[in-house]
């Protein structure tokens, strides 16, 4: 999964990450999950990925 314009990890286990990007934070959950690939602007999360949740910002 890639995601643009992350802001900041929240947190990092091998089965959970919170990401927050500049329009809210974003819960992965799953299996091995890894973070890949990090630019200033993208991250890459992989593995297997159960779930997918995303908080907006108000």
């Amino acid at each position: 999964m890639l995601i643009e314009n992350f802001k900041a990890i929240l947190e990092y286990e091998d089965f959970f990450v919170r990401v927050s990007t500049y329009i809210g934070v974003i819960s992965i959950n799953g299996f091995n999950l890894k973070l890949s690939q990090m630019t200033e602007d993208d991250i890459l999360v992989s593995g297997k990925i159960e779930s997918i949740d995303f908080e907006a910002k108000e």
